[in-house]
């Protein structure tokens, strides 16, 4: 499994690497991917500004999903990253708004509220480095399984450009830890 990165400071320099960062790590996220930017997600997630210990971000293009959620992503990653961020804000409310969605961008805003809302929030889905097979991991639990959780049995989407999606994906964000179940001793 991956080690996590070195925490960083909190400067204006790592703030704008950590968000450019995020943009590749969560590719299907920001349309930062060929299947993305083929079906039109071209999302973006800006530096604006720090205020103190709040890292104030802008959002720019289509998403995948609503754009609270997109916040909320960049949050924890900006703060699993550098630690002395306490927040990561939208430089304007307005930015938030999700009117006038595509089918598609309906359909993950409600897998979305889902997720949020039960225990596939719980949820992340990882990759052996060894097997190159996923395992998931129970954040508020902390377990660890080989075999895909029942909560985790989203149905699959098929995107206009004829990729396969589950509402699920959404569960990897966080990147943050967990153990193999054959790590456990």
């Amino acid at each position: 499994m991956a080690e996590a990165p070195p925490p960083r400071e909190l400067t204006e320099e790592n703030a704008r690497a950590v968000l450019q960062e995020c943009m590749e790590d969560l590719g299907t996220l920001f349309g930062s991917n060929a299947e993305s930017l083929a079906v039109g997600i071209t999302g973006a997630a800006d530096f604006v500004d720090l205020e103190g210990p709040i890292l104030v971000i802008s959002l720019s293009g289509r998403f995948w999903h609503q754009r609270s959620m997109v916040v909320e992503r960049v949050k924890k990653y900006v703060m699993d990253r550098i630690p002395e961020c306490v927040d990561v804000e939208i430089v304007d409310v307005a930015q938030l708004d999700d009117t006038n969605p595509t089918d598609l961008e309906e359909k993950f805003a409600e897998l979305d509220a889902a997720w949020a809302s039960g225990e596939a929030a719980q949820w992340e889905e990882h990759l052996d480095d060894e097997s190159g097979l996923p395992y998931y991991y129970n954040r508020s639990s902390g377990e660890s399984v080989w075999e895909k959780p029942a909560a985790l049995d989203a149905p699959a989407i098929t995107t206009p450009a004829g990729t396969r999606s589950r509402g699920t994906e959404s569960a990897s964000f966080g990147n943050d830890g967990g153990r193999r179940p054959d790590q456990f001793g």
